[in-house]
């Protein structure tokens, strides 16, 4: 590995032997996942939602769910990766590291491997980081994976059909271990991976399919932003459940519409929002503001 001090034969062995499992593990998703069974086109089933009808009296719906263009991969309680995602001829992605709970970010570097777009983020560990990111000469697409912070990076060819991601070049369809296949909605925004299922977000619902079953569709007025959870998905939505500004809500995967958590109150409905979960922490990003909830966006 590079950066790395020379190591006894045995000992680079077992090290890359755990690498090489982790790099692997990294790239599907931070928690354990079941395999699917590759399937036909997807079928739909829509539920509709049980949210009241707004009235003239409701709080407005500022912003509707955007193609997300920061990626965020939470660790901890106080460690973290963000990233802006970078375009294939404009300006190249951004990453960035805090092990102080937001207080300070440190770039790390990813044009100097020429990784000049991020489209998906995994952070194992404070040191093991996985990435699905296009080349700048063409915006090829492939796995990469840091096992020094993110100082260091290498090509995981191989890890690239275990990914989950979105490709912007053609929103219309959806990566994920079973393969590339049609996304449950005209434009696909965000991704996520659970333990068993898969969630992508669409402007104001939200997909949800559990071991390769026909997509579930919840509508969620409002919904901004999406990320996995021990228990399913959380979520970021404007307008819902009376709060002012970002109301977080909980959806299980298979379940027909969102429970409500809390209320992010001090923070309007941004364009840009990005959260992060890990365990009962979870992570707001919107502009330069980094907020987190220590039990699961319940109180900030």
């Amino acid at each position: 590995m590079i950066g790395r001090r020379t190591w006894s034969v045995l000992g680079v062995s077992a090290f890359l032997l755990v690498d090489i499992a982790l790099a692997t593990w990294a790239m599907s998703t931070t928690r354990a996942t079941t395999p699917e069974t590759p399937g036909p086109i997807p079928t739909f089933a829509s539920v509709p939602s049980s949210r009241p009808t707004p009235t003239e009296t409701s709080t407005p719906i500022p912003l509707t769910a955007q193609a997300a263009p920061r990626l965020f991969a939470a660790v901890s309680a106080t460690e973290a990766y963000r990233a802006t995602r970078g375009t294939c001829t404009g300006p190249a992605a951004v990453l960035e590291k805090t092990t102080d709970a937001g207080a300070t970010w440190v770039p790390l570097p990813t044009t100097r491997y020429n990784l000049h777009t991020l489209l998906a983020l995994s952070g194992a560990t404070d040191t093991h980081l996985a990435a699905v990111a296009g080349l700048k000469a063409n915006c090829a697409v492939g796995a990469y994976a840091s096992f020094t912070g993110g100082q260091f990076w290498q090509g995981y060819p191989a890890n690239l059909a275990d990914a989950s991601y979105i490709d912007p070049r053609s929103p219309d369809t959806i990566h994920t271990p079973t393969g590339a296949e049609q996304s449950p909605c005209p434009t696909a925004l965000q991704l996520a991976r659970g333990f068993s299922s898969t969630a992508v977000l669409c402007s104001g619902t939200v997909a949800v399919r559990v071991d390769g079953a026909a997509w579930t569709i919840t509508q969620v007025p409002g919904v901004l932003a999406l990320t996995a959870s021990d228990s399913g998905y959380t979520l970021a939505v404007a307008g819902a459940g009376g709060c002012p500004g970002i109301a977080i809500e909980s959806l299980t995967a298979g379940a027909s519409d969102s429970t409500l958590i809390g209320c992010l109150a001090s923070l309007p409905a941004p364009a840009e929002l990005t959260i992060g979960q890990s365990g009962n922490t979870l992570w707001v990003w919107s502009g330069a503001a980094t907020m987190i909830s220590n039990d699961a966006g319940k109180t900030w």
